[in-house]
């Protein structure tokens, strides 16, 4: 077998392994996003978050993976849960960012008479709304990581 053939193989090699090299790259990337998100609180998590969400649908797969995965702490797997949500639902989340809620037909005018304000009084309505869309993830990762977005 000459050079250029043994060159050739070693090359054809490379080019074979190298999407394999680049998951693993990208697995480990992930798990060390995850682990980050999973303590952090508040903004900081906020932006561990976004870089996650960031991958796109590409870390779909991996997400669904490490939300299943027992050897993994359940913060991370919860943390995965939320972030395949967003990237899945990225568009409901945004229409319930944006939803006007005097506008839905249970509101009461009155509760915004209140000291306290309408948010004591729409807790039902919103719970009852979110569990509606289905976005379970969204309203216990605002409640669990203190987010304050709105």
């Amino acid at each position: 077998m000459g050079v250029n053939a043994l060159k050739t193989k070693s090359i054809i090699m490379v080019l074979c392994l190298l999407p394999l090299l680049v998951q693993a790259h990208e697995s480990n990337e992930l798990h060390n996003l995850l682990g980050r998100a999973a303590v952090a609180q508040s903004n900081a998590y906020v932006e561990v978050r976004a870089e996650i969400v960031t991958l796109g649908t590409n870390a779909l797969p991996q997400l669904a993976k490490a939300s299943s995965n027992p050897g993994l702490p359940w913060q991370e797997r919860l943390t995965a849960r939320i972030c395949y949500e967003r990237i899945k639902r990225r568009n409901d989340i945004d229409a319930l960012r944006n939803y006007d809620w005097r506008k839905n037909k249970d509101f009461n005018i009155d509760w915004s008479r209140s000291m306290a304000g309408p948010g004591w009084k729409m807790q039902d309505l919103v719970v009852t709304w979110l569990v509606e869309q289905g976005l379970w993830y969204y309203y216990i990762e605002l409640i669990w990581k203190s987010t304050r977005e709105q």
